[in-house]
């Protein structure tokens, strides 16, 4: 891997050298390819706009997410901010790439999160909106190449802020798109809350039993940590929910708070105003909305409180008692965040539903 690793380093130092003008670009689009945008921000518009399309970005950015933890610990990839100066290496020049404040990722660095979680959240979307707007072959081409053109810009700002390689940002990208693939034609809409409360606990639990199987087998599965504070330039820059685990309690406590509100939540709502329950009748999520202008203009209010109310979540970090609680309020925060989101969604469709039983009245 050392020829691999040499010439992605030189591919990261032409990039550092031709763009060093426009640093804060290029952590722009690293910053709209984090993860946690998944959930922040992807995922309430989607479900706002079309719940069926929601529910998909969610269960992907969980699944893939997940995934990729995984994958981290067995791939076991380095990352070029600290390959360069690790004595471990072969590094021919042994000289230090320049480092940004959101380069020291602590978790290792194969296959790339940014790409894989993007890559497949964002590709369901281009999906479903190709399926449910049909637009014409013309406008087709414009959004795959609207995709393209972001995917290219999140893989290469990861790879200017020197936190990947080139294959890792392309394998995480490919990655991500055939998880799409295989998980698209799936419903995800009815699915039982015992099923959701199972993700939610093999999740973490699947990790769990990877991190001590490591230890067992004589590796030291916080071997990034590791060399991520050791050469970091900046200690402030490393932060706890770039760990491996806050990534898997998100995803674990997102998708326990799927299953609850559709479990408790929905129910409650159509039994208050009188909204079928039953799988044949027309409920909101069946029916086919294309994001319009007008639509994203109705929606405009539930978009705006939803994104609000995760802004406001996502800037309530618990202080730094232990990394258990801090994970623990990372499960307990999305899973609520999640709810949230949901109910505020479903404002505007109870509102459409009793305008259109007072008409047939």
């Amino acid at each position: 891997m050392d020829l691999v690793h040499n010439w992605g380093v030189d591919v990261v130092r032409f990039l550092q050298s031709e763009f060093k003008n426009y640093d804060e670009l290029m952590m722009a689009a690293s910053h709209l390819g984090d993860p946690r945008n998944a959930f922040l921000l992807y995922f309430p518009l989607a479900y706002c706009l079309h719940k069926p399309t929601g529910i998909r970005v969610l269960w992907l950015a969980s699944l893939s997410e997940w995934i990729n933890a995984l994958l981290k610990w067995i791939l076991h990839g380095e990352r070029p901010y600290w390959w360069v100066l690790d004595p471990r290496t072969h590094h021919s020049e042994h000289a230090q790439l320049q480092q940004y404040r959101l380069t020291c990722e602590t978790g290792p660095g194969s296959p790339s999160g940014h790409a894989m979680v993007t890559s497949s959240v964002v590709f369901c979307l281009v999906l479903s909106t190709i399926q449910n707007t049909r637009p014409r072959i013309f406008l087709q081409y414009v959004i795959w190449s609207v995709f393209a053109v972001f995917m290219f810009a999140v893989n290469v700002s990861r790879l200017f802020i020197a936190t990947h390689f080139p294959h890792q940002v392309i394998l995480g990208t490919l990655l991500g798109i055939i998880l799409t693939l295989l998980v698209y034609k799936i419903d995800l809409q009815h699915l039982k809350l015992s099923r959701c409360v199972t993700a939610s606990f093999l999740m973490p639990t699947s990790c769990i039993v990877t991190f001590y199987l490591l230890k067992w087998c004589g590796l030291d599965p916080q071997w990034s940590i590791s060399l991520a504070t050791k050469y970091c330039a900046y200690s402030e820059w490393i932060h706890l929910d770039t760990t491996l685990f806050n990534a898997v309690y998100r995803d674990a406590g997102s998708v326990l708070g799927y299953g609850t509100f559709m479990f408790g939540f929905t129910r409650l709502l159509r039994t208050e105003n009188g909204i079928s329950d039953k799988k044949g009748g027309k409920t909101d999520s069946d029916s086919l909305e294309n994001a319009s202008c007008r639509t994203v203009w109705l929606k405009m209010p539930n978009i705006i409180l939803s994104l609000l109310v995760c802004q406001i979540g996502e800037n309530m970090k618990p202080g730094l008692h232990s990394a258990e609680f801090y994970y623990f309020v990372t499960y307990l925060k999305f899973c609520i965040l999640v709810i949230l989101v949901m109910f505020t969604a479903s404002f505007d469709f109870l509102k459409q539903d009793k305008c259109i039983q007072q008409k047939n009245k």
